[in-house]
């Protein structure tokens, strides 16, 4: 185990404007060269079908529902519900296909910048999700997809840009 300053959480890095792109790229090398060592689910396993995507994505509006806060906007929370319900059905052969080609694999399942960290100048990803496998057995752009969101929302779209070039013709690959 390896004690680091809190000061190198990459979201405390990228707060006080000290996140180069280069570490980013970086990151997302180390990310595109993990998942195709990680263990693919097997076929018959639930993680990463359309069903368990769904139900998955049903708990979280049922989880938003209880917070009494959020009553307020019950109409808005309907609403994406609704569009999320839609795209689901629209990307149900999508998702499908994807645990086939054996996308679906043992992931990270919390990759945000909170769970990685600049050690000797290189991010390392730390504190994955081993109590609940159904958050960490998912399709590798989820993964990626997390980590952009997170990057978004830090007002940083261009860091979720890698600056590399990933072969995607690979049949492991995002």
């Amino acid at each position: 185990m390896i004690e680091f300053p809190q000061e190198a959480l990459a979201d405390r890095v990228l707060a006080r404007g000290e996140l180069p792109s280069r570490h980013m790229d970086a990151l997302a090398a180390l990310v595109a060269e993990f998942h195709p060592r990680s263990h693919r689910s097997r076929e018959s396993d639930d993680y990463g079908t359309p069903e368990a995507i769904l139900a998955s994505v049903a708990q979280n509006f049922s989880q938003i529902r209880a917070v009494p806060n959020h009553a307020v906007h019950l109409q808005v929370l309907d609403d994406i519900e609704t569009w999320t319900r839609q795209e689901h059905m629209r990307l149900c052969n999508v998702f499908a296909q994807r645990k086939r080609e054996g996308r679906v694999r043992e992931c990270h399942g919390d990759l945000h910048l909170g769970n990685i960290v600049l050690l000797d100048g290189e991010p390392r990803a730390f504190d994955c999700i081993e109590f609940n496998p159904d958050l960490r057995w998912i399709d590798v752009m989820n993964e990626v997809a997390f980590l952009v969101m997170d990057l978004h929302a830090a007002n940083r779209p261009d860091l979720a840009q890698p600056n590399f070039r990933f072969d995607s013709s690979s049949p492991t690959g995002c």
